[in-house]
């Protein structure tokens, strides 16, 4: 029997993986959060690229976590508020599936006293990574750590070396 050859109405044309594409959109997801949120300082973009439902680890003020935009929006206010020219810059972006993580440098200098303490008037850097989950396009769940024994440091609210015992 002959080989029947292809049409070429059903020829395969190549298409990006989802997986490249999904990954893409999270790594602009991350940058676009990091910039609008932070850099641009804009609540309503906290709106656009989170969900209704996300929860911030550790982000409420009693430490607990913040639900959806509106508990979120009052820690970006908080910190806004202490570091009102507060920079962020996102150094990398890992992504797995709908997880990615994020390094980033962040500095200011300490304006406000929003965050239960009085300004210093000192500058600050830190370095800093966030795991976020991300579904349908929008951030559902996030974590953050940063060295903030080292923060306090440079902001002279402690001079204790991290591990010291108090005499």
């Amino acid at each position: 029997m002959p080989k029947r050859k292809a049409s070429p109405a059903k020829k395969k044309t190549r298409k990006a993986a989802p997986a490249a594409s999904e990954s893409s959109a999270h790594k602009r997801l991350a940058r676009r959060w990091f910039d609008q949120v932070w850099n641009k300082r804009r609540p309503q973009a906290i709106d656009e690229m989170m969900s209704p439902k996300c929860i911030g680890h550790g982000k409420a003020a009693d430490g607990g976590d913040a639900i959806g935009a509106e508990g979120f929006k009052l820690f970006q206010q908080a910190y806004l508020g202490a570091f009102p020219d507060l920079k962020v810059i996102v150094d990398d972006v890992i992504v797995e599936g709908r997880k990615m993580a994020v390094r980033w440098a962040a500095s200011g200098t300490h304006q406000g006293d929003t965050l239960g303490f009085p300004a210093t008037g000192k500058p600050m850097r830190i370095l800093g990574m966030s795991i976020v989950y991300v579904k349908g396009g929008k951030i559902v769940e996030g974590w953050d750590s940063y060295d903030q024994h080292g923060l306090l440091q440079q902001l002279g609210l402690t001079s204790a070396p991290m591990g010291s015992r108090a005499l």
